[in-house]
């Protein structure tokens, strides 16, 4: 077609054109104005409406075949690509738009739900251009990322991601952070790993028994203190807390022995590890109820875990419990 229509031949750099000095170029008033007339041009070529044709070119697929290679020739800017004019063009034709809170916060909850987002469905929501709206996600990204308070939604996607990548309501180690940031890429992996170990994960750990009896954070703490002073160790910072209890993150063992260590009488305020380990071990009796305890422990069952059960007996799919179930009866695990 190019040989029959010269005027459609295919775009070829001339001396006004670099592409390294162009790349990030803003587009001028008079090439913006440039580019409208060729439009109007093109309307007036091919008999139809002005603003039923600015409708079609604001979609990837609206125009007809040849309809920009045209309308980049009548706009006579020879340093510009094709396919640039076409974006200014519809970025003219969309207009600017004043981001509103509710607006970013749809935005980032439909851009962190997907790997990929499809910037076309969330532009159809919004009513923004779909470059804008990838556009104005990266900006919120960019840098050190989305820093402060996390948003309700943040805190279930975070669920839904973990449960996801781990098949567990209620992991508490060996959680692959770098494929989690990728359903919050708005936040960075420490941030997600902090907000999961040192909040949510303390405020949903709660265990009950087989037949649905809370379990007492207390034979949890016992449990702790047995394997302390089983082991050998002379050093809390040399433990690996994560295997101390493996119902409990290693941070949650870690400040449950910190809060205990720092609550000895004043006479053992210098005393050592082991004599600490010692003293708290004839405190709550641990011998004594090492019996009861190795019981409940043996079947302990999260209470998340238990009601996503419930929910699937009863023909309920949800991946993931509302964040408010599972924090009532775990009130007495916060550290």
């Amino acid at each position: 077609r190019s040989r029959d229509n010269p005027e459609r031949k295919k775009w070829t750099p001339d001396e006004t054109y670099d592409g390294k000095k162009l790349k990030n170029v803003s587009f001028s008033e008079e090439e913006d104005a440039a580019i409208m007339r060729a439009l109007r041009l093109y309307a007036e070529e091919s008999g139809e409406d002005l603003e039923v044709m600015k409708d079609s070119m604001k979609t990837e697929q609206g125009s007809k075949r040849g309809a920009f290679s045209r309308i980049a020739k009548l706009a006579e800017i020879p340093r510009r690509r094709t396919w640039a004019i076409v974006q200014r063009l519809r970025r003219i034709l969309w207009g600017s738009h004043k981001w509103t809170e509710s607006e970013l916060q749809l935005l980032l909850d439909e851009a962190c739900t997907k790997l990929h987002p499809s910037w076309k469905d969330i532009s159809s929501m919004l009513g923004v251009h779909p470059t804008t709206c990838r556009d104005k996600f990266r900006d919120l990204c960019k840098g050190t990322r989305k820093v402060g308070a996390f948003s309700a939604a943040e805190d279930l996607i975070l669920r839904m991601a973990i449960c996801d990548t781990t098949n567990s309501l209620l992991p508490v180690s060996d959680i692959p952070w770098t494929e989690i940031q990728k359903w919050l890429p708005n936040r960075g992996w420490r941030a997600l790993m902090q907000r999961w170990y040192i909040h949510l994960l303390p405020q949903l750990t709660a265990y009950e028994d087989k037949y649905g009896v809370p379990i007492e954070p207390e034979v949890f703490v016992r449990h702790i203190l047995r394997r302390l002073k089983k082991s050998s160790a002379t050093n809390p910072k040399a433990l690996a807390w994560a295997h101390v209890n493996t119902w409990w993150s290693a941070d949650m063992n870690r400040r449950k022995w910190r809060a205990l260590s720092s609550r000895v009488p004043v006479e053992l305020m210098d005393a050592s590890f082991r004599e600490r380990v010692g003293y708290w071990y004839q405190a709550l009796r641990c011998r004594e109820h090492k019996k009861r305890d190795k019981k409940m422990l043996k079947c302990a069952l999260a209470t998340v875990e238990r009601k996503a059960q419930e929910q699937d007996h009863e023909g309920h799919h949800e991946a993931v419990a509302p964040l408010n179930q599972g924090i009532q009866k775990g009130e007495g695990v916060l550290l």
